[in-house]
């Protein structure tokens, strides 16, 4: 491997380590709101309680702070693989696009973050204004995650010959789908943040009717069911995908031991009344078959012919091989 190659080789991996870290803030992201930190730090942003560091801090303090100093870290690091792209790629490579991508995805992030906490949208408020923006907050966050994954696998483009169109399309559809459970799934894991349920509740507790119920509450089970239908499309694609030629395959197969794995997890968190810890463990493995889908995107819309086969891309491609 050439020493251009080596430099790409790091690329790739500095892409993944930022993706894999940029989920963990996620998760820690979830771990405020399921202990009721959002507040830790008043309705100050950036600073906590108007310091920048807090001087007399409370468990919920620590934790609040704690999120945006590792978020704060995150956005170095995205703002490190851009600087890193655009030195080492030449111009109009797609791994720059990305790039870019994920800054302006980084900076939405961080926008909405300071809404939740300028408005008072966390704690224990249950307005309808915290549910849509708690609901928009998760979908960006898929798209940044997969603009740092993206811009590793553009670094490695698919082989010409995995290109399939329909397939991408329906890969696309299967993603938009999946967005649309895990944006639901944000608004039902906050409803079991603000109204948990009691261990082994029956269904109509889980999803109570009556008017005076929280909407949070009457629309508990809408997540389950939608997921159930939206998973068996992207089960489907996945199956399609894991008949067909590497890397393909391997992109198909991970897709669907994903999703059978977020559908177990799905009914246990269920039967056990969405848990902390669980709801957890739930949203680690949404981002897992999120980067499934990602991947398998990646390698059917492989890069045009005019693209991968221009002398420039076809040096590039050498040295990476």
């Amino acid at each position: 491997m050439t020493q251009s190659g080596e430099r790409f080789s790091g690329l790739r991996k500095f892409a993944a380590l930022v993706t894999l870290y940029t989920i963990g803030v996620i998760l820690f992201g979830a771990w405020v709101r399921v202990t009721g930190s959002g507040a830790g730090c008043g309705e100050h942003w950036p600073s906590c309680h108007g310091e920048v560091i807090p001087r007399a801090p409370n468990i919920k303090t620590i934790i609040e702070f704690t999120h945006r100093l590792t978020s704060g870290l995150d956005g170095l690091f995205i703002l490190g693989l851009a600087v890193a792209v655009f030195r080492l790629t030449p111009s109009g490579h797609r791994a720059r696009t990305w790039a870019v991508r994920a800054g302006l995805f980084l900076i939405l992030e961080a926008l909405l973050g300071a809404v939740l906490v300028k408005f008072g949208l966390v704690a224990e408020d249950t307005s309808k204004v915290r549910v849509l923006v708690v609901a928009i907050h998760l979908v960006n966050t898929l798209m940044l995650v997969a603009s740092t994954a993206m811009v590793g696998l553009a670094l490695e483009p698919a082989p010409a010959e995995a290109a399939d169109r329909s397939a991408y399309r329906k890969t696309q559809l299967a993603a938009l789908l999946y967005m649309l459970i895990c944006a639901m799934g944000a608004v039902t894991a906050l409803g079991d943040t603000l109204f948990p349920i009691v261990f082994g509740a029956s269904v109509e507790h889980l999803a109570p009717s009556a008017e005076s119920a929280h909407f949070l509450e009457r629309v508990r089970l809408i997540h389950p069911l939608v997921a159930v239908v939206g998973s068996l499309w992207i089960l489907l694609v996945g199956v399609a995908a894991a008949a067909a030629p590497a890397p393909v395959r391997s992109a198909g197969r991970l897709l669907i031991a994903g999703i059978l794995l977020q559908t177990t997890l799905g009914v246990a968190n269920i039967g056990l009344s969405a848990p902390a810890w669980m709801q957890i463990v739930h949203l680690a493995t949404a981002n897992f078959v999120w980067l499934s889908l990602v991947w398998l995107a990646a390698c059917y819309n492989a890069p045009p012919d005019a693209a991968a086969g221009s002398p420039k891309f076809r040096a590039i491609d050498d040295e990476i091989a």
